[in-house]
């Protein structure tokens, strides 16, 4: 509050108390007293002036010697923060040593910066004829004696701004000097002490001298020092107007409890200082602290700044110009790069090894002795296609980097990286790979937006990596491509959605003796070539987790696993819940691979698929719905719905292994096959293998085909309508019932007659198949 604006409202306050109507002499009155004070600069726990109101309200009315009081103060500070105080006292005069005796306690609150503070007080007095003493000690409550204000920066350093209530006491002795007419003078001196656990003590004295005319109007002066606050002085003015009420508010006078009209007591005791006002620390003692913000070890943490067209040292104060700037810097390596305006910087810029390069558009965080703290600005846009940050140019990553919050024109790359970091990071337009790594280690992207590279969207070559919640749109070569050579690596991708890659949506080659491990999930691509694909070329093993996926794939297949080629093993040691929606030659195929969901434990531990949605009634897959060919392990492909055109729906081939794979599926199962036949199968187990139908249309061979197969195959009806070949074939089953298709209802739309011996072949057979169709009917012609 300015000091016009002080004197306008103390202005206020002294119409208000001297407009009050006074009532007839007759009345017999009750009394109370408004004030009305302005303290002029700072002083122990306050940095500015302040104004109070104040309420003091007898309570007592019926006694001549003792007084139950209410006091109410509102407190308004210079720059708009208030505070108040409610009190509730206690005052006995004793005859016999003319002197008041009493005790106070009350409940303070005060705002500041935003930030409420509490606290408990007592207080003790007595007061006499000439000396008067005081002791008042304060107890800020324990949730929010200290709280942290917004943190700020500082040449380098970051600040965390804190408020500290103190809690304390304070004294005094007062000397009253005889009265000079109306004026009422005294002299006090004493001291006080305030502490907390986060700040020095505050140790010190006060001294006070104060003149009041007719008990009307105040004025006093007090000096006080310490080692924190130092020493302040204070002036102070204040108005006090008692006010009557009407005899129906009381029983009796209290005149006699407060001085006469001329500012006189009563001559011959202190009775009438029952009402005096009473004096503590009405505001809450506050120290605000400013400390540099260190890591674990105790060293601050330091930020070189950067801000478009700057030219200075990196202080937050004098901003770099340029992130080069930045980074050739002495102390980049061990610094935050930090943009907090944003900015357009046309550069070029090689990270140092060991430094952050934050913008301003997303929630930054650093680590620091009080956990993590949110930088100042951050969190501006974090709109990956709106950041307030750019960079046309490339960026080169080194060890222990960090690049995040930037709309980068260019190519993002490291080689030899051990432990780089991209995040909310948007890459456009780059003339080659828009995010590469080669034989690097420990990296992490998360929160990436990539369109329209001529290369591949992200390239991981011999890296290990986790990648997270990115999107890759119109890249010119494959979405994401992971290749694998000498040394063994892991790469995790989740949430990720690559739209229109012009090859292959994931490609992943394992072209060395180094082993990969992918877990890759909840994502979804579409591409011209293959969708996914997985290649093991060499000796090297890969280990294939892929879970929630939604391919496409315009020209090409929807998954793809090829291990034909390597000498190591393609296992899938996961394949839950994916959708094929879109693919030309093949939704799922799977070629040399072995399926076991735990590689670390002896045998093929079976993979639940839960779901595998290939294809649909409305828009097909063309070519092999799901293909298994020289596959082996234990697979449950779970609710497996296959529609298809122009070849078969289920083929499985195992017999160059000679071993047969594990296959089942569940409940809920559907196989629709146009110009192509339902199923293939040749040296298997059927596991439980259960459809709720099983339909082909104009096969150009058979409907189904089962070739040395063993197990049960349950459908709960059968369609094969005009196979150019008989509709069933049975091949090379032997042994006592070790083959148990159960076939439902089964129609066979024959092409050829209504023999079923015409329609149902049975080929090497010795008593292995006991075929149930309940019923079965041959249409012909």
């Amino acid at each position: 509050m300015s000091n016009r604006s002080t004197v306008r409202l103390l202005g206020a306050c002294f119409a208000m108390v001297f407009v009050v109507p006074v009532f007839s002499q007759d009345a017999t009155p009750w009394v109370t007293r408004f004030n009305a004070k302005h303290i002029f600069s700072e002083g122990v726990g306050h940095d500015r002036g302040l104004t109070t109101l104040e309420w003091f309200l007898p309570l007592e009315q019926d006694s001549e010697t003792e007084m139950w009081f209410g006091d109410f103060r509102a407190i308004m500070f210079d720059d708009a923060e208030f505070g108040g105080n409610l009190g509730l006292g206690y005052r006995h005069y004793h005859a016999d040593h003319d002197r008041i005796y009493g005790i106070n306690a009350y409940w303070d609150f005060r705002d500041e910066s935003s930030l409420l503070f509490n606290q408990a007080g007592l207080g003790l007095e007595t007061l006499g004829q000439v000396f008067d003493f005081r002791l008042n000690g304060y107890i800020p409550t324990v949730n929010d004696a200290s709280q942290r204000l917004p943190f700020t920066f500082s040449g380098h350093h970051l600040i965390e701004n804190e408020y500290h209530a103190l809690s304390g006491f304070d004294y005094e002795a007062a000397v009253n000097l005889p009265d000079w007419g109306p004026l009422q003078t005294r002299v006090a001196g004493g001291g006080y002490f305030f502490d907390s656990s986060n700040t020095d003590a505050a140790n010190g004295w006060r001294a006070r001298l104060e003149v009041a005319f007719k008990d009307s109007i105040a004025a006093s002066v007090a000096v006080q020092d310490d080692d924190v606050f130092g020493q302040t002085v204070n002036f102070m003015v204040e108005i006090r107007r008692t006010i009557e009420h009407t005899s129906r508010l009381a029983r009796r006078s209290m005149h006699h409890k407060f001085r006469n009209s001329d500012g006189a007591g009563n001559g011959q005791s202190v009775v009438h200082r029952l009402a005096d006002p009473v004096y503590r620390q009405s505001n809450i003692v506050l120290h605000r602290t400013a400390t540099s913000v260190a890591d674990n070890s105790g060293t601050p943490l330091n930020f070189l700044h950067v801000v478009e067209g700057g030219g200075g040292d990196g202080t937050f104060e004098m901003p770099f110009g340029s992130i080069t700037d930045a980074m050739m810097d002495p102390d980049a390596a061990t610094s935050v790069v930090y943009t907090p305006e944003g900015g357009t910087f046309t550069e070029s810029v090689t990270l140092v090894a060991g430094t952050r390069v934050l913008s301003n558009g997303p929630l930054q965080t650093v680590t620091s002795s009080i956990g993590d703290v949110q930088l100042p600005f951050s969190g501006a846009g974090a709109d990956l296609s709106a950041l307030p940050a750019s960079i046309f140019g490339d960026v080169i990553l080194a060890n222990d980097t960090e690049l995040s919050g930037f709309d980068i024109t260019g190519q993002v790359s490291g080689t030899g990286v051990m432990t780089a970091n991209v995040n909310q990071t948007a890459i456009s337009s780059a003339p080659g790979d828009a995010l590469s790594f080669t034989n690097s280690d420990d990296i992490t992207i998360d929160g990436l937006a990539i369109s329209t590279p001529a290369g591949h969207g992200i390239l991981l070559s011999d890296t290990t990596a986790t990648l997270s919640n990115a999107t890759i749109t119109n890249a010119g070569d494959d979405g994401i491509q992971i290749d694998n050579a000498a040394t063994s690596r892991a790469v995790t991708a989740s949430n990720v959605t690559i739209t229109d890659a012009a090859n292959e949506g994931v490609d992943v080659n394992v072209a060395g003796a180094g082993d990969l491990t992918l877990a890759f999930s909840n994502s979804s691509v579409s591409s011209t070539n293959n969708a996914f694909d997985v290649s093991a070329t060499a000796a090297g093993d890969a280990l294939i987790n892929a879970d929630e996926l939604t391919l496409a794939s315009a020209s090409a297949a929807g998954f793809n696993a090829d291990g034909s080629a390597g000498t190591g093993t393609l296992t899938i040691n996961s394949f839950a819940n994916n959708t094929v929606t879109n693919a030309m030659t093949g939704g799922v195929l799977f070629n040399t691979v072995t399926f076991d969901a735990d590689s670390m434990t002896a045998g093929d531990q079976s993979v639940s698929s839960g779901a595998l949605t290939v294809g649909s009634s409305g828009t097909r897959v063309q070519g092999v719905g799901v293909s298994l060919l020289d596959a082996s392990g234990d697979w449950n492909a779970g609710v497996l719905s296959i529609f298809n055109n122009n070849d078969t729906g289920l083929v499985a081939n195992n017999s160059a292994l000679g071993t047969p794979l594990i296959l089942a599926s569940e409940t809920g199962s559907v196989i629709n096959s146009l110009t192509g036949a339902a199923i293939e199968l040749n040296t298997i187990t059927a596991n439980e293998l259960t459809f709720d139908s099983i339909t082909s249309t104009d096969s150009t061979t058979r409907g189904l085909g089962f070739t040395t197969v063993t197990g049960d195959l349950i459908s709960g009806t059968t369609t094969l309508a005009d196979s150019a070949l008989p509709a069933i074939r049975y091949e090379t089953i032997t042994g006592a019932d070790v083959f148990r298709p159960n076939l439902g209802e089964t129609i066979i739309e024959s092409t050829i007659s209504a023999v079923p011996a015409d329609n149902i072949e049975e080929v090497g057979l010795t008593d292995g198949v006991l075929p149930t169709y309940t019923p079965l009917t041959i249409n012909f012609p």
